[in-house]
């Protein structure tokens, strides 16, 4: 079964699945896919679940699962953009985003009656995530719902203080429903009050896996430091001290990414060392081209304008520790990944845009010793807190527990 809009895709008979089998609805706007952030890691979750006997379905937008088909024998339930019945749809008319999101439920509702879900599964986001609140508050089964940010602090969110306040107001609603709720830190889940805390468990962003370990190159001599994800005006500095202390040697930064590069445009004149590069279509593909190419990749954050570093954690850190190469973590002191670097003993950790610290830092990073060193710790991290099957094992049992509880 694929994501593509398909009659039957919502056909009981065209599903196969033990009796016994425990069900979960997937609800969110993506479909779980092979690209990078939130469809992968979920569609890493599902994979496994699939695996282990649970019958998986999901509900995406109908427009996405035509962009990104999914290639898995699960169930499909496109969300279509609207229905003839269903009265037009103005965003900026007060109610009508709320009406939309109604009949989008009832309408997912009245289509898996047939083959109701044991638990419902959302990642923390407006729109989908309520639709996925009012799913479960129509077929009275648990939701769970996995957290990996603030949507209220979004950069197209937080700019319209109206806009702002309604958002929030969504994502409490939907984390009052959960009846678990998954934060990718404790400090995520806090900022939503000891209600949303006391029933949460933390759950890191599961990698593709592989600890792999990666032998010293000459090349490495002139390091090649890869930043492949998100990318933030206020990373700026950053980006600028990091390059001039890598060209002192002879160094080198690629971005990769597919945010908008025009605050970056002037920095690979002015710079000489730094390239940009669009994102890959997969994430497996933007795996390969560090392996092949990086002598570390960064986890970078901004050090004067980014709320959210106290309540995220990055899964490029995750990640890419399973390619066996050194992961440099540039970031402030109140950082979740500056403090989880100091808890796990990290090398390769500035807290600060002291030149000479960098300096430092990238120095041991171009000497066989001093990379290998740092190789050595993400091979750990990658055999430990961040293995794939570690992270679901216990992801697995908390659905299990909430199943047998509904």
């Amino acid at each position: 079964m694929t994501g593509r809009p398909n009659p039957k895709s919502d056909s009981p008979s065209s599903r196969r699945r033990h009796p016994m089998s425990r069900r979960i609805l997937y609800v969110h706007m993506s479909p779980p896919t092979e690209r990078a952030g939130t469809p992968s890691v979920v569609m890493r979750h599902l994979d496994r679940l699939s695996q282990s006997g649970w019958a998986v379905s999901y509900a995406s937008q109908a427009y996405e699962n035509d962009r990104y088909p999914v290639d898995r024998e699960w169930t499909s339930y496109p969300i279509p953009t609207r229905r003839p019945w269903w009265p037009p749809h103005r965003p900026s008319l007060p109610g009508s985003p709320a009406l939309r999101r109604s009949l989008v439920s009832a309408d997912l509702a009245g289509r898996v009656l047939s083959d109701i879900p044991d638990v419902i599964l959302t990642v923390l986001a407006p729109s989908e995530g309520v639709v996925a609140r009012n799913v479960s508050l129509l077929l009275r089964r648990p939701l769970a719902t996995i957290a990996h940010d603030l949507p209220e602090l979004w950069e197209d969110v937080a700019v319209d203080a109206r806009h702002q306040r309604s958002v929030l107001r969504q994502v409490r609603s939907v984390l009052e429903r959960s009846a678990r709720v998954y934060p990718v830190t404790q400090a995520l889940a806090a900022a939503y009050g000891p209600s949303v805390a006391a029933k949460s468990e933390t759950l890191i962003p599961i990698p593709a896996g592989g600890a792999n370990r990666s032998e010293w190159r000459e090349a490495h001599r002139r390091p090649h430091v890869v930043l492949s994800g998100t990318l933030y005006p206020f990373q700026r500095p950053a980006l600028v001290q990091l390059a001039t202390v890598l060209g002192h040697i002879g160094g080198r930064i690629t971005v990769v990414t597919q945010n908008d590069l025009r605050p970056f445009a002037d920095l690979a004149d002015a710079l000489g060392n730094v390239t940009f590069r669009e994102a890959f279509s997969t994430a497996a593909q933007a795996r390969a081209f560090c392996a092949a190419e990086a002598s570390a990749v960064l986890v970078s954050y901004a050090f004067d304008a980014q709320p959210w570093a106290a309540t995220s954690f990055p899964s490029k850190l995750v990640e890419f520790v399973h390619l066996g190469l050194p992961v440099l973590i540039l970031a402030p002191p109140h950082a979740t990944a500056s403090a989880w670097a100091r808890e796990n003993d990290w090398t390769a950790l500035v807290e600060t845009l002291d030149g000479d610290a960098l300096t430092a830092e990238i120095a041991a990073l171009a000497t066989p010793d001093g990379w290998a060193r740092r190789a050595a710790d993400s091979h750990r991290a990658a055999l430990g807190p961040f293995d794939p099957e570690t992270i679901h094992a216990g992801f697995e049992t908390s659905l299990l527990a909430l199943t047998a509880a509904s």
